[in-house]
């Protein structure tokens, strides 16, 4: 299982926690100050952060780019998906 993948697990708790925060922290937070976005906004958001964590995540094997890491670009295109559906 996961003990072949993670070396302890405070790198699992790590990724699994970044996780969490680009798929839970837009749609939370846009559902509180954009609530006209909706299920379907809040849903998009989510798979659309999550593909682009994993996406990174594998292409730079966990470094991101420059300053950016994986967890924070997939936060940007989950928030910046959500705002989108919101406003339009």
């Amino acid at each position: 299982g996961l003990t072949f993948v993670f070396d302890s697990i405070g790198a699992a708790l790590t990724l699994f926690y970044s996780l969490m925060v680009v798929t839970l922290f837009a749609p939370i937070l846009g559902g509180l100050l954009l609530p006209r976005a909706g299920r379907w906004g809040a849903l998009a958001s989510m798979l659309v952060g999550v593909a682009t964590f994993a996406t990174i995540q594998l292409v730079t094997n966990g470094a991101g780019y420059g300053w950016a890491e994986p967890h924070f670009i997939g936060l940007c295109a989950s928030a910046l998906t959500y705002l989108i559906l919101a406003v339009f």
